[in-house]
């Protein structure tokens, strides 16, 4: 494919076999690892929009890196100071802003929006128009469905509060159109049904389900994340 219109910006560095479709912009300060695809219409490294009113000012924490062999979408926005890791997919449309790490092995759905300073670990898959708010932390091998939102401000913007995501911890499985509140941890090997308002922490190896979200059971095996023996 000869693209056309790319841009590349000052202090790039670029890995062998990587693949730049139309109209894709690399800023300033990126590095972009071996044998990555990066489709038409997406920005690598975007700064952020200079303005006053937003409350919260972020810092640019180092160089934007893309791993060997990520794939990522047209028109999906990877905001300065984030690291993919390698192996990673990362679809259409996906914005992921400044100072997120997203591990290995990840898939990150068409549509899915990832705030500030997010951490994903590896194996982590995001389903579809999910959003995952600032300071959130998902670890390793954490399924998360389509149209899920979680949250950080229990005071919705209207006075002082310190914003805090959510922690899915591993093995987890969050189902399409669950809700969280700030602050709130769903243990390893968790379950929470779909449609779900989640208010208060999740136990470990648990399943639960409702508005709001109540212990229905332990989780099902079949549920769990599976270990291989060795």
């Amino acid at each position: 494919m000869k693209s056309q219109n790319v841009v590349i910006g000052k202090n790039v560095k670029i890995g062998k076999n990587v693949t730049l479709g139309h109209n894709v912009i690399v800023e300033d300060n990126t590095e972009i690892g071996d044998n990555v695809f990066i489709y038409h219409n997406t920005i690598i490294g975007q700064k952020p929009l200079p303005t006053k009113i937003l409350t919260r000012k972020t810092k640019i924490e180092g160089t934007t890196k893309i791993g060997n062999n990520v794939s990522i979408g047209s028109n999906t926005v990877i905001y300065s100071g984030c690291i993919i890791g390698v192996n990673t997919i990362i679809a259409d449309l996906v914005a992921i802003r400044e100072n997120c790490k997203i591990g290995a092995k990840c898939i990150i759905g068409t549509g899915v929006t990832i705030n500030f300073g997010a951490i994903i670990k590896n194996k982590v898959r995001i389903v579809n128009s999910t959003h995952i708010t600032s300071d959130t932390i998902i670890e390793d091998s954490v399924f998360v469905s389509t149209l899920v939102a979680t949250t950080n401000n229990n005071k919705m913007g209207r006075s002082a509060y310190k914003m805090k995501g959510i922690h899915i911890k591993k093995g987890a499985s969050i189902g399409a159109g669950a809700t969280f509140l700030p602050n709130i941890t769903v243990g390893k090997n968790a379950v929470v049904g779909a449609g779900s308002v989640v208010t208060k922490d999740v136990p470990d190896e648990k399943l639960v389900l409702g508005i709001p979200a109540r212990i229905i059971k332990d989780t099902p095996m079949d549920l769990k994340l599976q270990t291989k023996k060795t």
